[in-house]
């Protein structure tokens, strides 16, 4: 008797949980990462308006994913980060730190935090393009932005494990520096890009030369969690057929040799077209 009166119960939570609500999976926080390069680039006619329209396009997309996945809810983070760079007279560090937003935190007050950053962005964004912009009129003003350097130094520190990460990088593309004392090499390769692409644009056969273990810019040596790396704003500086394809080439081998097998290069065109592209972030 005491045998069939567990079977009868052991039936009965079968059935109940067949007929229960499967419970909600909650949703991978997102943690959108906006990289700058503020160097000479932005002496092209509008390019840093053009950034901060861009940067607002971003954060309109992680905004959407907040709000679908409900605020009280979000674990999101958004943050616009400025590769190092010599010479400059503002302080990084302090802008950065007004351009961060981590959802995690108090429920009663997400939805306040999150309008309040929206509104702020704007003006904080235009003030950052000023000081970065101030008395500078020619290429010998700017100092190249380092992206190898914060790959190395800072992008770690600004990934999740827990997140799906989203890095955006602004550049025209190009790893160069005035000062050849600030590029490493190891092994025949480099953190600039200037001698790697002279190379590549004298041959034919770029695109098996760059295949080449051997061949590309030098890899940062170390594991990033997963993440999705978008490249937008490439804009070819040299007047050579496969300048463009040459860049996103560069970029993906780069990104592939340090595990990165999620990326999207996007070239310089006309600002809806950007945009739109970036609309496309998850």
């Amino acid at each position: 008797m005491t045998t069939f009166i567990y079977l009868r119960i052991f039936s009965l939570l079968l059935i109940m949980s067949a007929f229960a609500p499967a419970q909600a999976t909650k949703p991978i926080p997102r943690n959108y990462v906006v990289l700058l390069d503020l160097s000479d680039r932005l002496l092209a006619p509008n390019q840093a308006q053009r950034d901060q329209e861009l940067i607002l396009s971003v954060f309109t997309r992680f905004e959407q994913a907040v709000r679908k996945n409900l605020i009280i809810n979000s674990e999101d983070r958004f943050r616009v980060v400025i590769a190092p760079q010599g010479g400059t007279t503002y302080r990084p560090e302090e802008i950065m730190a007004d351009l961060y937003l981590d959802m995690k935190g108090d429920v009663a007050i997400k939805r306040k935090r999150l309008d309040a950053f929206r509104l702020a962005l704007p003006a904080r964004l235009q003030r950052l393009y000023q000081q970065a912009t101030a008395g500078k009129s020619r290429t010998s003003d700017f100092r190249g932005c380092d992206i190898w350097q914060y790959f190395n130094e800072h992008l770690e520190a600004d990934l999740s494990a827990s997140h799906q990460n989203l890095l955006v990088v602004l550049t025209d593309g190009y790893f160069d520096f005035e000062n050849n004392g600030h590029v490493l090499q190891r092994n025949g390769r480099y953190t600039d890009s200037h001698r790697l692409m002279n190379q590549l644009r004298q041959r034919s056969d770029w695109q098996k030369v760059l295949q080449q273990p051997q061949s590309g810019l030098l890899p940062v040596g170390k594991r990033f969690p997963p993440m999705l790396v978008w490249v937008a704003e490439l804009r070819p500086k040299v007047d050579h057929l496969s300048e463009l394809d040459l860049l996103k080439a560069v970029w993906t081998k780069w990104l592939n040799d340090m595990a990165v097998r999620q990326v999207k290069c996007l070239a310089w065109g006309s600002l809806p077209v950007v945009q739109a592209g970036l609309s496309q972030l998850p």
